[in-house]
């Protein structure tokens, strides 16, 4: 049997490892995007393409799915506020680990994803198609998925 610290510790590395992954290729797609011209053939690539709208679809979807979980009973935190509460959740979707560790994992996947959709929602807008499919990909994605990330947080009752 596999030690759980073992299995926290490789939780967190893939989970600070897809992070990596999509800040990278979103950043480097963004730039190429906001330049314009002649896109290097590796952005343009399929395998770059369906990475980069992958992990963006992960990072969006463990932000919405932990938002859109139903909070933490009273008993576990009572304390907590919503935010807290939120980031809570989303921590323990991201890893079983340390509750500080957690913390600052999830908190960077909130707010990479927040930023980066946003921008290239606007990057979108301001370049129109003449943008990578990867940031058209990720635009579309950050949009929906805020759908989801508002409106579970407009339900939820103090």
């Amino acid at each position: 049997m596999v030690p759980q610290s073992v299995i926290r510790f490789w939780a967190a590395v893939l989970a600070v490892v897809a992070l990596v992954g999509y800040v990278v290729l979103v950043v480097l797609a963004l730039i190429w995007s906001i330049k314009s011209g002649d896109d290097p053939g590796f952005l343009t690539g399929e395998g770059t393409t369906y990475v980069t709208t992958g992990l963006a679809g992960l990072v969006g979807g463990v932000v919405a799915g932990a938002f859109g979980q139903t909070p933490p009973s009273a008993q576990q935190d009572p304390t907590a506020d919503r935010k807290e509460r939120n980031l809570q959740s989303l921590a323990k979707v991201l890893t079983p680990g340390q509750r500080r560790i957690r913390a600052a994992i999830a908190s960077a996947y909130l707010s990479f994803y927040l930023v980066l959709g946003v921008i290239a929602i606007v990057v979108w807008i301001w370049k129109g198609n003449d943008v990578l499919d990867s940031i058209k990909g990720l635009a579309s994605t950050t949009a929906g998925l805020a759908i989801a990330v508002v409106g579970a947080y407009l339900r939820e009752r103090d």
